[in-house]
C-alpha cells in the first residue's frame, strides 16, 4: 500500500514523520512523507529552530505529485499541523485523491491539539478546524485532552468515554481510538493506562467499544501518539480492517518501544527519544501482547 504521511519533521529524534515512516516501511508500506514543519528537534527541548510549511507550499508539493501522476495513494495520514490553512490544504488533497484517483482512499487523522500536562500546542482556532475536518476522516486517534476538546465533554470513566465516542462518530469517523486514559485502578501496585477504541463500521453499523489496559511506564516519551496512529494504519491494512486485532497489535508495538526505550539509560524525565532503530524487530515480527476486550456498553465497565 502507498501512504501519503503529512506531519512534522525533526532533524533529531523520532516524532511526526520520523516516528511514522520507518515503522510503516518495516511493515511493508511505501511511505511518502510531506512535512508540515521542519524543526531541529521537538518542542519539548529548551531550544527549537526551524520553520513551518505554509499551506501554499503544501499545495505546491501536492501539485508536483499530481503533475507526475504520483497521487494515487491508498492512505493519507496526518498529524501535527500548525495552522488552519495548512489543515485545509490537507483536506483538499484528500478530497482530490478520492474524486480523481482512488475513491476508497482511507484518511487517518491524528487531531494534534495538546495534552493534559501542557494544554494546547496549537492555536485554539485549530479546534474548530479539526471538528470540520473529521467529516473526511475514516479513523481518528485523539488523546484524552483532544477527545474532550473535540466533543465538548469530559472523561472521568468508561461511561463518559462511551458518550464521547458517540459524539465523535456523529462528526464523521467510523473508527475512534482514545489513548492514554489514566482512570484505571493500579494492579499489583503498578499504575495502569487504558486505551479505548470504538467502531460503528462493524456488525451492521452497531457501535462496538474495545478496551486495553497496559502498565504505565514512568517517563517523558514524545512521539508515542504519532507512532501509534502509524501502527494502527499499518495493522488495519494487514488485518483487513479487523479493528480489534489492529488496535491490539498497535498498542502492543508502542508499549514494547516505550519499554525498550525506558531501559536505555536516558534521563526519562527529560524528553527521552524513542529508540526506533533498536526496536526494528518489534515491527518486523510484531507480537500481540495486549488483547483488546469488548466493553459492555450498558454497564460501562
Amino acid at each position: 500500500g502507498r501512504i501519503l504521511s503529512i506531519q512534522s519533521h525533526t532533524v533529531h529524534g523520532y516524532v511526526g514523520n520520523k516516528a511514522a515512516t520507518f515503522p510503516l516501511q518495516l511493515l511493508g508500506f511505501d511511505v511518502d512523507p510531506l512535512n508540515t514543519v521542519n524543526f531541529s528537534n521537538h518542542t519539548g527541548y529548551s531550544f527549537v529552530r526551524g520553520n513551518s510549511t505554509t499551506s501554499a507550499e503544501i499545495d505546491d508539493q501536492i501539485d508536483g505529485l499530481r503533475m507526475n501522476k504520483l497521487i494515487d495513494y491508498d492512505y493519507v495520514l496526518s498529524g501535527f499541523v500548525k495552522s488552519k490553512e495548512a489543515l485545509e490544504s490537507i483536506l483538499k488533497a484528500v478530497k482530490e485523491i478520492r474524486s480523481t484517483h482512488n475513491g476508497s482512499v482511507k484518511y487517518f487523522l491524528d487531531p494534534v491539539l495538546g495534552d493534559d500536562d501542557k494544554g494546547f500546542y496549537v492555536p485554539k482556532a485549530m479546534l474548530e478546524a479539526y471538528r470540520s475536518s473529521m467529516r473526511c476522516a475514516n479513523v481518528i486517534t485523539p488523546n484524552k485532552f483532544e477527545a474532550e476538546k473535540l466533543s465538548g465533554k469530559e472523561i472521568s470513566g468508561e461511561s463518559d468515554a462511551i458518550e464521547i465516542f458517540k459524539v465523535l462518530h456523529e462528526m464523521g469517523p467510523e473508527f475512534v481510538v482514545i489513548t492514554s486514559l489514566e482512570f484505571t485502578a493500579p494492579k499489583n501496585n503498578v499504575k495502569m493506562l487504558k486505551v479505548l477504541a470504538s467502531s460503528n463500521a462493524e456488525s451492521g453499523k452497531k457501535q462496538i467499544v474495545y478496551k486495553i489496559e497496559i502498565p504505565k511506564i514512568e517517563g517523558s516519551f514524545t512521539g508515542c501518539g504519532d507512532l501509534f496512529t502509524a501502527c494502527l494504519l499499518g495493522f488495519m491494512h494487514l488485518f483487513e480492517n479487523d479493528f480489534k486485532e489492529a488496535v491490539s497489535y498497535a498498542v502492543s508495538c508502542v508499549f514494547k518501544v516505550i519499554e525498550r526505550t525506558s531501559l536505555c539509560g536516558d534521563d526519562l524525565r527529560n524528553n527521552c527519544e524513542l529508540r526506533l532503530i533498536e526496536c526494528r524487530d518489534v515491527f518486523i515480527q510484531p507480537q500481540n501482547i495486549f488483547e483488546a476486550q469488548v466493553l459492555n456498553l450498558n454497564l460501562g465497565n
